[in-house]
């Protein structure tokens, strides 16, 4: 039994970009893409509230992707690629933030569009990593930290 787990754990996904499943394609008020099951149901359900509400009231589109591993070594080209591709935030309002969590890389990755950088600057959303994600993430609590850090 203990060898199946360690090969089962050796053939861990890492994604191409196009690989990542878009939740929103199949239900506009899920914000969370979390195919490896690294946050729990209950931390996607309150996420998936939090960010459905920042949409409905014309803050801001959040969509947060938590995944074990990434084909490509650059989590800012991969993040950047991958919310473009979905075309996170409002067009017009350029009001999309996406937060991708590459476990094995241990790297979270905000992503701002231009529409949010004057309320969400680089050094808010790195404290926000900082005081309310990593040091869950540190003791492998990826759901208490994401729910903090959103």
């Amino acid at each position: 039994m203990a060898m199946l787990v360690g090969v089962a754990e050796a053939e861990a996904k890492s994604y191409a970009v196009k690989d990542v499943p878009n939740v929103q394609l199949q239900d506009s008020r899920r914000f969370v893409s979390n195919p490896d099951g690294i946050l729990s149901g209950e931390a996607v359900a309150r996420i998936d509230s939090l960010c459905y509400s920042l949409r409905e009231r014309g803050i801001a589109e959040v969509v947060i992707v938590a995944i074990d591993d990434i084909k490509s070594g650059d989590v800012f080209s991969f993040s950047q690629q991958l919310f473009t591709s979905w075309g996170v935030g409002d067009e017009a309002l350029d009001n999309g933030l996406g937060i991708l969590l590459v476990k094995d890389m241990r790297e979270v990755r905000f992503h701002t569009g231009y529409g949010l950088e004057g309320v969400l600057t680089d050094a808010m959303c790195v404290q926000i990593q900082q005081d309310y994600m990593l040091p869950y993430f540190r003791e492998e609590s990826y759901s208490q930290g994401m729910v903090d850090g959103v």
